[in-house]
Formats: structure tokens, C-alpha cells, sequence
């Protein structure tokens, strides 16, 4: 019981002396019984000259006050408890103190027949401050605590938080009391009050001071964006805030539509672009198709005769065993070949080749060309045919030209030899063919015309192959992509859609 009874005695020491406002216990006799590290510390008293004393007696009998005797002597009998109590003295350690006083009795306690419990509260300064309000400054005050902007009213000597209005509080989270321990750099970190003597002479200088789209930090450490005005008055200084956070958001959204609309203007002009590139390059493909035409029927004649000379040549120097003629004949048949190829591409360029669709397998189409196309034996060939691919309506001499010479241009990009690969995939409603080399690559420079009619990095060939490629395939209402990196090898992609309008 012993031990019990110290161990209570000592929490309930811990929580007196945890107590920030000065608190006392008296006991029947209204003598003290114990009393807070804050009392002590707000009264100037020492423990050996309080406890047991009776109350009126502490402090060369400065608590013999009149209030004080009605509360304990004819209230408290009567009643268990009585809250907000203001008592106003004189006190020779301290001086004028209003105090507000908390009473609480509790019957046998300990052996004891009642103890009182007071707790004391200083709102001397808060009694101030609403005795400087004078009767107009009493409208200003309700509109001060009806206003829908935060408003603080600070002291001017270093900008401590005086008094704050209710939508503060609930701007900010804080309770009156809680206002009261912080300055307003506490809430509004960007705002330096370290110099606020000068801050406050340029306050009654202008009358006012605005301090626009700043935020201020919560209670809960959550920042808003906000307007601060400080306004001068004769005893303190207002600080209004006003909550711009909706005028933020508002603001922020216009710069979003703003960028959207920006990004539109650009995406609509590089259509716009690619419309006039894609305009110039159909008429320029018209006027080479008219005469690529002319001189593929001009040079085919020729070319034929060249090519029966060479046949008979062989036909009769077939006995003959001279290497050098032998080599001439076929470098002639090799360049015979090479120019047949090139007035053929002369002759697709210049026609309107239209489509001729029928359905069919685009695997079966690549499979043949492999199996007829003869690589050199430093090239190594892959494939990858996706076995579930739909068969689609497609052109096959058009489509197979297509491959072929996408075919040739990579093994043309392989001279010393490397990988070619061919795949097929199915990817958003298309047919998808991939080519892939690993050879010399193409530069950024050249990726942007490789596409168009006569243009060439090779000491062979006229420069159409591609362009047909394109031609074709657009045709088809596919499309030709091309991905490509120098000394690493270049990935043509074709794709035709699985449904074809016919003809």
C-alpha cells in the first residue's frame, strides 16, 4: 500500500509540475499542499515559503484578495468546481495581473476530508490588447473575425502573433492559442523578419506591404499558395492572408491548355509540312516517271542488241579458252544485267502499275524469294515467319518487287559480309514485315531522303529502288518505316493492313 501510495504520489508530481500555468493544491484548511514548477517560477516563490501556508498569507498576504475569498469560501462549498473565474490584483513581485482561475474540489482523499485544486491563468495581456479596442475598433473587430481572409495581428516590436481570426485558424490549422506562441515567419518561411524594426518603418512609410504568390506552411507542414498584405495600425500590424490556391490552379490549368495548344499549333504544322513535303515529292515523282519512261523504251532496244552480240560471242568463242576474253564476257553479262535492272526500275517508276489483288500468304510469297535469292556465302541469312499471320489481299509481282529490292539493298550494304534477317508478326491490325541488316548503316542525314526518287549513296544504280518500295507499298495503304545506325545496320519495316479495298 506503501509503495502504491508513493508511486501515485509521484505521478501525480510529474503531471503537476508538466502543467504550464501555475497550479496549487490546498487541503480543508486552504492551506497549501503542493504547487507547480510553474508557480513557483510565475510568482517568484520558493516551496519552503508556500507549502503549508495558508493561501492568504503567501507572499506577505498579496493573495488575501476578496475574489479570491468568494470563490473559495462561499462558491467552492457550494459547488464542486467553477471554471474561468477573474480575479484582477495587485502583486508586489510581479505587479497587476489578471488572472483567470479553474476550481476543483475532491472529497476525502487520502485521509484527508477535501482538497481544492486551482489552476491559475495570466490574461493580462489579452485583456490589454481587448481594452485598446476602442468602440469603433469594436466594428473593426467583427469584421476582423467574420472576414473569409486569414487575418493576424501582430506585435510590432518583433512581429510575434498576437491574436488570429477564425478563417486563420482554419487556413492554417492552428488554434488561437497556438498562433500566439509563433511570429509570422514561422508560417511563412520566404518573408525575412529578421530585421523587423526597419521592416516595420517601411510598413508606416507606405501603409502597406504586399507580398504576392508566396506560400505559407500549415500546422500539418502542407504549404498554400497565398497573397500576404500588411497593413499598419496604430497598436499593431495586420497581416492578412488570402488563400490564392484556386486562383493557382485556374492560372496553372490556362498554362496547361496554353502548352497543349502550342504543342497542337507545332504537331499541326509538321503535318501541314509533311503534307507539302509528301505534294512535292508526287510531283516530282510525276515528272521523273514521264521521263524515266521515255528513256528505259530508248535504251531497251540497245541493251537487247548488246545482249544478243554477247551471246553469239560466247556461242562462238566457246572453244576458245583466252581468261582474259573469257572475263570481259562476263564483266559485259554483268553489266548487261545491272542496266536491264535499272530500265526495268524505269519502266515501274514511269507506269501506273495498278493493283492486281488477289489473297494470299505474305510467309509463301518470302519464303519463295528466299529460296531463289543467291547470297554471297559471307552473308548469313535468318528468318522468323510468324505461322498464325492472316492471309491478306495483296498484289504479288508488286509486293515481291518490294521485298526484293529491300532484299538486294541490305546485301548491298553488306559488302564484307554479316546477317540478314528476315521476320513477320502480326501488330495492330497490319501485316508486319521486318528487314534487318548488319551492315554500314545510314546516316541522320541521308534517313531523310533515302525514300525519295534518284537519290543515292552508291556507285550503282539510279537511285529508284526505294522509291518504288514506297510507291508500292503506299498503294496498298501500308506504310515503310526505316531505323538505322551507323556501323551497326539498318531495319526496313513494311506494313499492310490485313483489310485491302480491292482494286
Amino acid at each position: 500500500m506503501e509503495k502504491s501510495i508513493i508511486r501515485s504520489r509521484e505521478y501525480s508530481e510529474s503531471i503537476l509540475n508538466t502543467i504550464r500555468e501555475p497550479f496549487i493544491v490546498l487541503d480543508q484548511n486552504l492551506r497549501v499542499v503542493s504547487a507547480s514548477c510553474s508557480f513557483y517560477a510565475f510568482f517568484q516563490a520558493r516551496p519552503e515559503e508556500t507549502v503549508g501556508q495558508l493561501i492568504y498569507d503567501l507572499g506577505n498576504r498579496q493573495w488575501d484578495i476578496a475574489g479570491l475569498r468568494e470563490l473559495l469560501e462561499t462558491i467552492l462549498p457550494q459547488k464542486t468546481a467553477f471554471d474561468n473565474y477573474e480575479v484582477e490584483h495587485d502583486s508586489t513581485t510581479i505587479g497587476r495581473r489578471i488572472m483567470l482561475l479553474n476550481a476543483r474540489q475532491i472529497e476525502r482523499l487520502q485521509g484527508i476530508e477535501r482538497i481544492i485544486l486551482l489552476a491559475m491563468e495570466d490574461i493580462t495581456e489579452r485583456k490589454r490588447l481587448e481594452n485598446l479596442l476602442t468602440e469603433p475598433e469594436m466594428i473593426y473587430r467583427r469584421l476582423f473575425e467574420t472576414a473569409s481572409d486569414g487575418i493576424l495581428l501582430l506585435e510590432k516590436s518583433k512581429g510575434h502573433i498576437v491574436w488570429a481570426n477564425p478563417a486563420a485558424e482554419r487556413m492554417l490549422a492552428y488554434s488561437e492559442k497556438e498562433f500566439v506562441e509563433k511570429s509570422l515567419q514561422d508560417i511563412c518561411e520566404s518573408i525575412d523578419m529578421n530585421d523587423f524594426p526597419t521592416l516595420m518603418q517601411d510598413l508606416e512609410k507606405n501603409g502597406i506591404l504586399n507580398y504576392n504568390e508566396v506560400q505559407v506552411k500549415t500546422k500539418f507542414g502542407q504549404y498554400i499558395d497565398t497573397d500576404i498584405y500588411l497593413v499598419y495600425k496604430a497598436t499593431l500590424t495586420q497581416c492578412n492572408i488570402r488563400d490564392i490556391t484556386e486562383r493557382q490552379s485556374e492560372k496553372k490549368k490556362n498554362k496547361q491548355y496554353s502548352e497543349r495548344l502550342e504543342l497542337m499549333v507545332e504537331e499541326r504544322t509538321r503535318e501541314l509540312e509533311k503534307i507539302q513535303h509528301e505534294l512535292l515529292r508526287k510531283e516530282k515523282l510525276a515528272a521523273i516517271g514521264q521521263i524515266s519512261g521515255s528513256v528505259a523504251h530508248d535504251l531497251r532496244n540497245p541493251l537487247g542488241v548488246i545482249s544478243n552480240a554477247v551471246f553469239f560471242l560466247k556461242q562462238i568463242d566457246n572453244a576458245n579458252t583466252d581468261p582474259k576474253i573469257k572475263k570481259h564476257l562476263a564483266i559485259m553479262e554483268r553489266e548487261i544485267k545491272t542496266s536491264g535492272d535499272i530500265i526495268s526500275d524505269l519502266m515501274d517508276f514511269s507506269r501506273e502499275n495498278p493493283l492486281t489483288l488477289s489473297r494470299g500468304s505474305i510467309n509463301d510469297l518470302l519464303r519463295d524469294m528466299l529460296q531463289e535469292i543467291q547470297l554471297p556465302d559471307n552473308i548469313v541469312l535468318g528468318k522468323k515467319l510468324d505461322s498464325s499471320l492472316p492471309e491478306i489481299q495483296f498484289d504479288q509481282p508488286q509486293i515481291r518487287r518490294v521485298f526484293h529490292n529491300l532484299i538486294n539493298n541490305a546485301r548491298q550494304a553488306m559488302p564484307e559480309g554479316g546477317r540478314l534477317e528476315v521476320l513477320t508478326r502480326m501488330k495492330n491490325g497490319a501485316v508486319e514485315v521486318l528487314v534487318t541488316d548488319t551492315g554500314s548503316g545510314i546516316s541522320e542525314e541521308n534517313m531523310a531522303h533515302i525514300f525519295e526518287p534518284l537519290f543515292t549513296t552508291k556507285s550503282s544504280g539510279v537511285g529508284l529502288g526505294l522509291a518504288i518500295v514506297k510507291n508500292f507499298v503506299e498503294k496498298h495503304n501500308g506504310t515503310v518505316d526505316v531505323e538505322s545506325e551507323l556501323g551497326k545496320g539498318t531495319t526496313f519495316t513494311v506494313r499492310l493492313p490485313v483489310r485491302q479495298e480491292e482494286g
